[in-house]
């Protein structure tokens, strides 16, 4: 199966190649996206989710989000960016690290950042830490735990086999 490119048009004639499908995505890019994830607060993650389906509301978002989260954000962007960027016509190593996407206009990097957010929104969007509801899961919640934590009808001191 052969991976699908687009090509899209930057400033000053410039071209750049980016992944059609985020599914294309290396395991590598999509790791360091996820784990620059997990570092929002439930906080900041819920202030990045649009209310009802919509727009997200800009003033709640800034309210959530310190200096900290922003920064955290462009770094989700950038490793996006990178991610999903194949081929280019600019003066740079492609495929670019992020500190190459510093080096890049700023009109280059929003044509870049709106072509390629969907691709780091998909994979976002993939991870769930929430707990597994699942009772029969080996990975159940801790919550009540403290009520098991003998085995059900198992006297302190004793062992099962």
């Amino acid at each position: 199966m052969q991976t699908e490119t687009k090509r899209i048009n930057l400033t000053d004639g410039d071209w750049a190649d980016i992944l059609l499908n985020p599914e294309d995505i290396s395991e590598g890019w999509r790791r360091k996206v996820v784990l620059a994830a997990t570092r929002l607060t439930p906080a900041q993650q819920e202030a990045l989710e649009p209310e009802d389906g919509g727009e997200l509301d800009e003033k709640k978002v800034m309210a959530a989000l310190g200096p900290d989260a922003v920064a955290l954000l462009f770094e989700i962007n950038d490793i996006a960016v990178c991610a999903s960027v194949t081929g280019w016509s600019l003066d740079l190593p492609c495929p670019p690290s992020t500190e190459d996407v510093l080096k890049l206009r700023t009109a280059d990097y929003d044509i870049l950042l709106a072509a390629t957010a969907p691709h780091a929104a998909a994979i976002m969007g993939k991870v769930d830490f929430s707990p597994n509801p699942d009772q029969g899961s080996p990975t159940r919640p801790s919550s009540g735990a403290a009520g098991r934590s003998r085995g059900q009808g198992q006297k302190p001191g004793s062992t099962r086999t």
